[in-house]
């Protein structure tokens, strides 16, 4: 799938997210009582896009977090002479703050944008992490950005193996898809509905991410990665994961 994201490509409004009966309508999730609650993240941000409100309500209930960081995320703006890897992790490390969380960090440093090249390490590094008892929160293997759909497939084997349960979050599909898609398993979709307080932290946190929401003019100007329209699909009352894992 070729996925392109600016303001030119703003894929699925979120209006229309925001209209659909299928998501207002979709069970309660319900994360019971897990051993820890692991967040597998193959780019600093996805964590907090996607499951932010899932990890400050977990944090609440006193469950141990821990975030798999399947890759520093320096291939976002290639050729620019920054290091964002370090940028990133700095940012990662102020939005899990201002979430008021404090996760143990695996960083597997897996290159970014090549993470289906690199599985054997992918697997041994999430491998080496999972438990039964685990609540495993990682994305869904459709998702449509390689890394994303790489790690998901991981999961997905390994949840299975180790006998523990897996939520999967969407971040790319809420662009190219439509709630009247059927490549996604909206039948196995769960709300995870948010206090308003919980939104507003979660709101906070991802304002942290500088350096993939706001335009850089320096060494040259540089589109944020994640415009407003993209953006706005994480700014939601509720957050949505598909249940007992699907491929």
């Amino acid at each position: 799938m070729e996925l392109t994201v600016d303001e030119s490509h703003q894929g699925t409004p979120e209006s229309v997210w925001r209209r659909s009966s299928r998501l207002r309508s979709m069970p309660p999730l319900h994360i019971g009582n897990p051993r820890r609650l692991i967040v597998i993240a193959p780019h600093p941000d996805d964590e907090t896009l996607a499951a932010g409100g899932l990890m400050a309500v977990a944090a609440r209930r006193g469950i141990p977090i821990e975030i798999v960081a399947v890759t520093d995320g320096e291939a976002s703006h290639p050729a620019t002479g920054i290091d964002l890897g370090v940028i990133r992790a700095q940012e990662r490390h102020q939005a899990l703050a201002r979430l008021g969380v404090r996760p143990t960090i695996h960083r597997l440093g897996i290159a970014d944008g090549v993470v289906a090249g690199d599985a054997e390490r992918l697997v041994d590094g999430v491998g080496r992490i999972l438990r039964a008892g685990d609540l495993c929160v990682a994305p869904w293997p459709r998702d449509g950005h390689p890394d994303h759909d790489a790690c998901g497939a991981v999961a997905l084997k390994l949840t299975s193996e180790v006998g523990c349960s897996l939520l999967q979050y969407l971040v790319w599909a809420w662009h190219w898809a439509t709630p009247d898609s059927d490549e996604v398993p909206w039948i196995a979709g769960r709300r995870l509905a948010l206090s308003l307080s919980v939104r507003l932290r979660k709101r906070w946190s991802i304002g942290a991410f500088q350096s993939q929401t706001t335009v850089s003019r320096a060494p040259g100007r540089i589109e944020p990665v994640l415009p407003r329209a993209v953006l706005a699909r994480f700014q939601r009352p509720a957050e949505i994961f598909i249940a007992g894992g699907h491929p």
